[in-house]
């Protein structure tokens, strides 16, 4: 299983061995690399296409030991996932797994927005393309992945001192949160998993790790979520209701495509999310989708009209709605639209096209203080005003209406009171001149 390597590996670095076993060791690892991959290419499963003899026999070995721990048994199993038709959901349908955030997760949202947007604005705050000596091509691609490991562990080694040094000096009160936009997102959590699967830092001093237009990373991160005793909410990705990097990987392909994937790497005939659910990498712990403003984007089909961000799977549904029914739902969302038709539009390109602007991190931060500002009107409309508005209490029976003006009588009184003393004070005024 892949996150079960990814576990074993992780948590073979972190137990503290003599130096010649070391070397062994890290000798054995290099060697080990260089036939099946480091960790990450086992977690998504591409590397360097092998020979074709060993290529023939991992298809041959692939259709009875891969699978996935995301897609159940693999293909044929009652437990597994299988290609069947993607449910269709109306805006109706849809918003029934939605809960809106509240108005202190938008705060929080916001905070460490800013600080993504801080990140690109500061000239030194900024992602090396050269982590470790000797590399001298080193990109952050999605699809090249030994590059997004070296950068995993080049950051992972560079913060190691500082988080070591956070958690003696702070003891129990220690916190870490981690944060990131765009492949920012999804290296912060392969650090923040590898904090807590070494040893370093506790998981009660790790607190969620929060993505902004992150891409899909693992295949089964839901299982090595449970298994690592994490809630689900450990993970929070947000995506711009239109931003097609969060899509790119958990996008349900066509045959024609996955066919040409399978052509170009040979690790995608043996890759079990490709097989089973026509996609790369499934979508990993909470999911909330931020659906900003019209005038910045037109608004979603399924999301309610208006500005909002909402948690999915979030709002309390049917007893009988299990994970598979929320899966449909967020397969449904990253379908619509699909990559392939954002592609397809000639305007999507370009520094003003609709990819730049439905990715960029400025319009992630707008987007979030539009609807911040938006729950803080609310609420202070809320204060000043407790009582329901006049189209609401019509829809109200009497002995409601009476408990809400018993409950805010005493506003009414003071309001009367002072209102007499200021007539009280005008007349004596007049009558002394």
């Amino acid at each position: 299983m892949d996150v079960l390597r990814f576990v074993a590996r992780n948590q073979d670095a972190a137990s503290p061995v003599a130096p010649a076993q070391n070397r062994r060791r890290r000798r054995a690892a290099v060697v080990a690399e260089e036939e099946e991959g480091n960790w990450v290419l086992q977690v998504l499963r591409v590397q360097s296409r092998p020979a074709d003899g060993a290529v023939a026999g991992a298809d041959e070995g692939s259709e009875s030991s891969e699978r996935c721990v995301g897609c159940g048994a693999g293909t044929g199993s009652e437990d597994g996932c299988s290609v069947r038709d993607a449910e269709e959901f109306d805006r109706a349908g849809f918003s029934r797994f939605l809960r809106k955030a509240s108005l202190m997760e938008a705060k929080l949202y916001f905070k460490m927005a800013y600080l993504c947007n801080f990140a690109y604005m500061v000239p030194r705050i900024k992602v090396q393309r050269q982590l470790l000596p000797g590399r001298q091509t080193f990109y952050l691609n999605p699809l090249n992945l030994r590059g997004i490991y070296e950068a995993a562990k080049g950051i992972y080694q560079q913060m190691l001192p500082y988080v070591k040094f956070h958690l003696r000096s702070h003891g129990k009160s220690a916190r870490l949160q981690f944060t990131g936009h765009s492949l920012g997102g999804s290296l912060a959590l392969l650090v923040n998993l590898m904090l807590l699967i070494r040893g370093v830092a506790p998981a009660f001093s790790l607190l969620p790790v929060i993505s902004y237009g992150a891409p899909s990373i693992m295949c089964g991160g839901d299982y090595l979520v449970q298994k690592l005793k994490l809630p689900k909410s450990h993970v929070q990705s947000i995506t711009l209701h239109r931003d097609i990097v969060p899509r790119a990987f958990c996008c349900h392909y066509p045959e024609h495509v996955a066919s040409i994937l399978k052509l170009v790497n040979g690790n995608f005939r043996s890759h079990p999310c490709l097989a089973n659910q026509k996609l790369l990498y499934a979508p990993m712990g909470e999911v909330l989708i931020l659906q900003p403003d019209e005038k910045l984007s037109p608004h979603h089909h399924l999301l309610p009209p208006g500005s909002g961000l909402y948690l999915v799977g979030g709002q309390a549904v049917d007893s009988d709605t299990s994970s598979r029914v929320l899966q449909s739902a967020l397969s449904s969302f990253f379908n619509s639209p699909h990559p392939l038709e954002i592609l397809r539009d000639s305007g999507a390109y370009g520094p003003k096209g609709t990819v730049y602007r439905d990715h960029d991190v400025p319009s992630y931060l707008r987007s979030i203080r539009a609807v911040l500002s938006k729950e803080m009107r609310a609420e202070k409309q809320r204060r000043r005003w407790p009582i329901e508005a006049y189209d609401a209490l019509t829809k109200m029976d009497g002995r409601h209406v009476l408990r809400q003006l018993q409950k805010h009588a005493q506003l009414l009184v003071v309001f009367l009171l002072s209102a007499k003393l200021l007539l009280l004070g005008v007349l004596l005024v007049i009558r002394s001149k």
